[in-house]
């Protein structure tokens, strides 16, 4: 499309823009008082109706996002202490008593077996 197209097709379009403007005829006073009390009544409305949504959503009754989350919070630790204990009665249990002699335990069983499987290649070939 070359220039003089374009420049020719915009000049038609706002010649056929600034026509619809002029063919618009603006409201009367009495459709200008009617329009207004119709946006007006849906403005209260709307107020209404948010302020009906806000006082649900704040319902003590309702639980909110953080009693949603305590609950949550609540679930995880009741779930995990009925882990711990079923562990507990299984005989896995760390307390803070014995959890530094019972944590290199593993490591400490791995050197002793390491130390013995030498000693016992010693003896065959020694």
């Amino acid at each position: 499309m070359a220039a003089s197209e374009v420049a020719s097709s915009s000049a038609a379009t706002a010649s056929t823009h600034n026509a619809y403007i002029a063919s618009l005829v603006p409201p009367t006073k009495e459709q200008f008082y009617e329009i207004s009390q119709i946006q007006a009544e849906k403005e209260v409305e709307n107020r209404r109706k948010m302020k009906e949504h806000k006082s649900l959503s704040t319902d003590p009754a309702l639980p909110s996002d953080d009693q949603g989350q305590d609950a949550a919070a609540r679930m995880i630790q009741k779930t995990f202490r009925g882990y711990r204990a079923r562990r507990e009665m299984d005989g896995y249990s760390i307390n803070p008593t014995t959890r530094w002699v019972a944590a290199p335990r593993p490591s400490l069983e791995k050197h002793n077996r390491h130390l013995q499987a030498l000693a016992r290649t010693g003896e065959r070939w020694g």
